[in-house]
């Protein structure tokens, strides 16, 4: 069982990771604290909700270079959509979103299953396609923060708990994760 941990590079990678952490920790002691974990996992959240979706795929074999294209429908037709009929309900934005979300997976799945094109060339094709059909129907007029609804602000800001050191200062886990 040693040898056979000792043979794979992910041993290796942990190990050199480990040494990265205890070194960086070691300079600069605020490095390994829950005040950064909790900033790190804020800052990673959109990232990871993207990894996760990724990740089926990649399990299953194939992989998927459209998904970023499908996650830029999905939050700009849900936030125009959002904004032109009035409303504020996360729970709509989430279902607008993850409706198109699997129509455009639907899409590459036809390409790939039905028609057996390479899962590169399927989703590198639908990248573009998703993207130029955003340009055409939708313009290039971005999105900021302050045209969001406000339920993704509320929503966005919300924690799952929050911790409070003694000097006052306030870290939360937030929903999105």
């Amino acid at each position: 069982m040693k040898k056979k941990i000792f043979s794979y590079n992910e041993f290796y990678l942990f190990l050199i990771l480990l040494v990265f952490v205890i070194v960086l920790t070691i300079v600069n002691p605020s490095f390994f604290t829950l005040e950064n974990l909790f900033d790190l996992l804020k800052n990673s959240a959109g990232t990871a909700i993207l990894a996760m979706g990724v990740f089926i795929v990649l399990l299953s074999g194939g992989i998927d270079v459209s998904f970023t294209a499908i996650a830029i429908a999905g939050e700009y037709v849900a936030v125009n959509s959002l904004n032109a009929l009035g409303i504020s309900n996360i729970y709509l934005a989430f279902a607008i979103s993850c409706s198109l979300g699997i129509l455009l997976g639907a899409i590459n799945a036809i390409l790939i299953s039905i028609f057996e094109l390479p899962t590169l060339i399927a989703t590198l094709g639908t990248l573009n396609f998703f993207h130029g059909a955003l340009l055409t129907f939708l313009g290039t007029k971005a999105v900021n923060v302050g045209q969001l609804p406000n339920c993704f602000k509320v929503f966005g800001s919300k924690n799952i708990f929050t911790l409070v050191k003694s000097d006052g200062t306030q870290y939360g886990c937030l929903y999105m994760l």
